[in-house]
């Protein structure tokens, strides 16, 4: 998968917005986000089919489930789907989608400058590169 020409403004002005915005499920949730940065660097929003579909925890993991399977397991169909190959933390980039293991779970982050982004109850989370579980170069 290719990246726009202007994708560092566009992701830029992606995790801009997000800083601010609040979490809620099926909206602003740590998979929408991470597909909101993909799209803003590629043109190609992998999670449309699931916009709006859910409003709870509990109806992401069921409608994700249904159609690819855990989390992880959701991020490696989409990452295969986009042409995205995994990589090590040393060869990490900005863009780059990273499964960050929380105090709430396992969530989609995404890397810019030396952490990757995560959304949190209000805004996002920082979290060291070297702390993802896996990531995949965008």
């Amino acid at each position: 998968m290719r990246r726009l020409e202007d994708w560092p403004t566009q992701l830029g002005r992606t995790i801009d917005a997000a800083m601010t915005k609040e979490f809620q499920w099926g909206a602003h949730d740590c998979c929408l986000f991470a597909c909101d940065c993909v799209e803003a660097m590629t043109g190609v929003d992998p999670m449309v089919e699931f916009r709006g579909a859910y409003a709870s925890k509990r109806e992401a993991v069921r409608a994700l489930k249904a159609r690819y399977g855990p989390l992880s397991e959701t991020a490696e169909t989409i990452a295969r789907h986009l042409g995205a190959p995994r990589v090590e933390a040393n060869f990490a980039k900005r863009g780059d989608i990273g499964l960050i293991p929380t105090e709430d779970g396992d969530a989609l982050g995404v890397l810019y400058g030396h952490a990757f982004y995560v959304p949190a109850a209000v805004g996002l989370a920082r979290y060291p590169v070297h702390h993802a579980l896996k990531i995949w170069s965008v």
